[in-house]
């Protein structure tokens, strides 16, 4: 990561405009790409972009988490990581129960996930 290229915001979508105007601010090198914790907050890094005339994807890659479905409606359609989030609450719960119950450590429980490559991710150029 480069310096200054990771900040926290409130998971929105102000929070997406302000973090890539943070990050392109901060960082000692223009980043290639922004990976963003969840959609919203992707599809405000997107919406900044765009307002300073980044081309996404060919000067920045941005990549959301959720695949919430306005993430397929914009332009270009959001790249995102899907993750099923009824399986991640129910092994949370499985795990916090296990935890309440016989004081089992949770440990770390790996998770089904998968890219959904639409248009906001290429390869650096």
């Amino acid at each position: 990561i480069i310096p200054g290229a990771a900040c926290e915001q409130p998971y929105s979508f102000a929070g997406g405009r302000t973090g890539l105007r943070n990050i392109l601010r901060e960082a000692s090198t223009r980043p290639t790409a922004v990976f963003c914790g969840n959609d919203v907050l992707a599809l405000g890094c997107l919406f900044e972009a765009t307002a300073l005339n980044l081309k996404v994807p060919d000067q920045l890659s941005i990549v959301g988490c959720d695949n919430l479905p306005i993430s397929a409606e914009v332009t270009p359609g959001l790249t995102t990581v899907a993750l099923e989030s009824s399986l991640l609450g129910k092994k949370t719960a499985e795990a916090l129960l296990r935890w309440l119950q016989d004081g089992t450590d949770p440990g770390r429980t790996e998770m089904p996930i998968s890219l959904i490559q639409r248009g906001t991710a290429a390869p650096p150029s």
